[in-house]
């Protein structure tokens, strides 16, 4: 009877969402692994998984087709110096095998053919809670582009789209990751460029009237620059406040390790409203939060 419990819990959960759950999952070491599209073992075995939303720069090309693809990626993200993308591409490779360290969780569709590379397209849980594309794009490693659909904690595929272009807009200010190697005067030229070349991959309108222009972006001082590529790092991404561990909840504005500590044992929690009851949680923290915090 568990069993036939277990199995029809599961089995509704992949009619809610159309998507097949697989924990405990684990990264798997393989050259053609880039932040975006990386080789995972499951106990269904292992498979190529393409994430929805992102997609990250590339290293060194190894085929004609890789080397259109680090074109388009010059232009796409700004940059002038095929060098500097591909070292953009191993710091991209860093913060994914950091934040995939510990086993995860994956929802993949798969109905869904992930492309000629890949298996599926899908979505990654880190340990902590958080949401591996939300992450990508606010550090600065990825930008928002590619299929999307509605997400495993139910929000809509339209919803999604909206954070992650708020959180790469924050990333671009911010000049972090990548985008502190982006050229703002040539900027526009080269997406101009990559358009005309490939309209049905970049079709219009496709930057948003919300990125920054090139004249709102200026070049930050060695240390200011250090100092936005660590607060970046310490910005929140999507995180569910109630499996989150200590280290992920502190991405938050304002959380320490005590509020975190407080936060943890004050669970569950339905709404993000419940906060509210965690002491040192005030309304004004807890809007600053808004978009970045869940319950499920």
């Amino acid at each position: 009877m568990k069993a036939l419990l277990i199995y029809l819990f599961s089995f509704s959960r992949l009619l809610a969402w159309g998507l097949t759950e697989h924990q405990q999952v684990t990264l798997v070491a393989d050259e053609a692994n880039t932040a975006d599209q990386f080789r995972v073992r499951s106990e269904a075995g292992e498979f190529v998984l393409r994430l929805y939303f992102v997609e990250a720069p590339h290293p060194a090309p190894s085929s004609e087709e890789t080397l259109e693809l680090e074109a388009k990626q010059l232009n796409i993200f700004g940059v002038a110096d095929e060098q500097a993308l591909r070292e953009a591409a191993g710091q991209a490779m860093q913060a994914l095998r950091s934040q995939l360290r510990r086993p995860f969780t994956v929802h993949v569709d798969e109905a869904l053919p992930g492309g000629e590379d890949a298996d599926f397209w899908g979505f990654v849980t880190t340990a902590g809670g958080a949401d591996l594309s939300a992450y990508l794009v606010r550090a600065g490693h990825a930008r928002v582009w590619g299929p999307g659909r509605d997400t495993p904690r139910g929000m809509s595929e339209r919803e999604m789209r909206a954070v992650l272009s708020d959180a790469r807009d924050a990333a671009m200010l911010e000049r972090a990751g990548i985008w502190a190697l982006t050229d703002p005067v040539r900027l526009p030229a080269m997406r101009a460029q990559q358009r005309r070349l490939t309209p049905e991959i970049m079709p219009e309108p496709y930057v948003p009237a919300t990125d920054p222009a090139p004249e709102d972006i200026v070049d930050p001082a060695p240390e200011t620059a250090r100092s936005r590529d660590t607060e970046a790092a310490r910005t929140p991404v999507i995180v569910n406040v109630n499996t989150a561990d200590s280290e992920t909840l502190q991405l938050l504005p304002g959380v320490d390790e005590t509020l975190a500590g407080r936060i943890i044992r004050g669970r569950p929690y339905l709404t993000p409203r419940d906060l509210l009851d965690v002491r040192g949680i005030g309304v004004h923290l807890l809007e600053s939060w808004n978009g970045w915090v869940v319950t499920r």
